[in-house]
């Protein structure tokens, strides 16, 4: 079966009024040559006469797909950003990264013993920075399970700029 045949076969599904619009179109980054002649071969056999191709109509058309598309990836953006951003995945995120934190402290308890921890009570230094470290720690758990839950949430879809 040639290239011509197997296009031919696979426009032939296709509703009359979607070839009339592809051909009026005539978008050739979009479809190749031999898609064009397959389609002129269909409308005659359907009876149907030949548009002109290209031209005003054409390019409405075209621009009025692209506005169609460009609508429905925006609408689709925003959904998924509405449900990643939504107050439940933000307080799910938080709530991961307290478990986290609790599984380093659990592992770090594990590993040293807290009998065996230093005793900084009373001297200010180190424990403001026991406290910005544990703080930076849950900010990073926090931002790796908001990332998690963006990837789920979102269908792991790679979006392009629109």
């Amino acid at each position: 079966m040639s290239d011509f045949d197997t296009i031919r076969q696979t426009l032939s599904r296709c509703e009359t009024a979607e070839l009339r619009r592809i051909w009026i179109e005539h978008d050739e980054v979009e479809w190749r040559p031999e898609a064009f002649s397959a389609i002129a071969s269909i409308l005659r056999d359907r009876g149907e006469p030949l548009p002109e191709q290209g031209g005003e109509l054409g390019a409405l058309l075209r621009d009025q797909r692209i506005q169609e598309r460009r609508e429905q990836k925006r609408s689709e953006i925003d959904r998924t950003r509405a449900r990643a951003t939504s107050p439940i995945a933000i307080w799910l995120g938080g709530v991961v990264a307290l478990l986290g934190m609790a599984g380093l402290f659990f592992v770090a308890n594990a590993v040293v013993p807290e009998s065996q921890w230093p005793d900084i009570s009373g001297n200010r230094v180190l424990e403001g920075v026991a406290w910005a470290v544990a703080l930076g720690i849950y900010g990073l758990l926090w931002k790796l399970a908001a990332i998690v839950i963006w990837r789920f949430v979102a269908g792991n879809r790679n979006y392009e700029r629109i």
